[in-house]
């Protein structure tokens, strides 16, 4: 079959909406769309896995210091 990438989570939802095809996307992005039954998880019975965000930057950037602080508050909050 055909495969496409996407930049965003967001335009695979949105993609996936419009009935292109069938999508991982985490739980706390659609949990609105399963309710609205919009959209149908496939494999009911198979456990969630978790995901975390990564910060990436390069290295030497003069933003260092910001970029921890964000790092500290998304360690503490859960994806939803």
């Amino acid at each position: 079959g055909e495969q496409r990438f996407f930049g965003t989570i967001e335009a695979l939802r949105m993609r996936v909406l419009k009935g292109a095809g069938v999508a991982v996307l985490p739980e706390y992005l659609v949990h609105r769309d399963l309710l609205a039954k919009k959209l149908v998880r496939v494999f009911p019975r198979v456990p969630l896995l978790s995901d975390a965000f990564r910060l990436v930057h390069r290295r030497g950037d003069g933003h260092a210091t910001v970029f921890a602080q964000i790092a500290e508050h998304l360690r503490g909050a859960p994806l939803r």
